[in-house]
């Protein structure tokens, strides 16, 4: 009976440490170029892209070319490793197309109020990453196209005579973008707008005329905005984001999805 439990417990014991040893050949460090580490499990590896769950089961994708060498865990004599980079959020890269729909809250068109919208500000943008990794890889640099629309009326019975007004703004611009990553899964960013704000207003079924006229007045202009957001990714395609900016609006919140 105790030569059987003996070997019983010699059996289970060699079993786990073989398990262990084979879980803790898996565990690899990637050599970034850029002077960065990242510890973890490389969980698909291809000729173009490596992608490598950490620790911490935050699961990172890195080019080929990224990419110095690979060691083996076991051959770091110390659990910490100088520069492991396990946060680093790799949400964008270099050729990444994302494009984000918002609703705007805030800023109120001329001769209207928030309650007299009859379409929201509505912000369409698109941006094409085209540098990535720059000053040890925490930052990236993207240019697009902005579009954003809004528009309200007035009753004509409400107001000082001016009958009937309907407002609406349109904003057509380009952008560039500079990312900055802070934390995992979620792409920080701030940028220039530099475009044409048009404003038009409609004045219609005036109760005095020779005061308040019906008339239709434009007004347009070159444009320079500052802006500055965030865009959380729950998965790799798709984000919510919000984001802080003078134009059709003060604050959009909306969805991003790269193409």
């Amino acid at each position: 009976m105790i030569r059987k439990l003996f070997f019983l417990l010699l059996f289970i014991t060699c079993f786990a440490n073989s398990v262990l040893i084979a879980q803790d050949t898996k565990v690899v460090i990637l050599n970034l170029k850029n002077g960065y580490s990242v510890k973890g499990v490389i969980v698909e590896q291809s000729d173009q892209v490596v992608k490598i769950k950490t620790l911490d089961g935050e699961i990172y994708e890195y080019k080929t070319d990224e990419i110095n060498n690979t060691t083996s865990a076991k051959s770091s004599t110390s659990p910490l490793i100088p520069n492991t980079r396990a946060e680093f959020p790799k949400v964008l890269k270099k050729g990444d197309k994302v494009i984000s729909l918002g609703i705007g809250i805030g800023g109120k068109l001329p001769y209207s109020k928030s309650d007299n919208l009859i379409i929201p500000a509505f912000p369409i943008s698109f941006e094409y990453l085209v540098l990535d990794n720059l000053l040890d890889g925490q930052i990236a640099i993207g240019c697009g196209g902005f579009i954003g629309y809004s528009a309200s009326k007035q009753d004509p019975n409400i107001g000082y005579g001016y009958g009937k007004v309907i407002n609406s703004r349109l904003i057509i611009g380009a952008r560039g973008y500079a990312h900055y990553a802070l934390v995992a899964k979620l792409d920080t960013y701030a940028g220039l707008l530099l475009g044409f704000k048009s404003d038009k207003t409609k004045f219609s079924e005036s109760k005095n005329a020779e005061y308040y006229p019906n008339t239709k007045t434009t007004n347009g202009h070159v444009i320079l905005n500052l802006f500055a957001g965030g865009r959380y990714f729950f998965n790799e395609k798709f984000a919510g984001m919000a984001e802080l900016g003078w134009g059709v609006s003060i604050l959009t919140i909306g969805v991003s999805m790269k193409l």
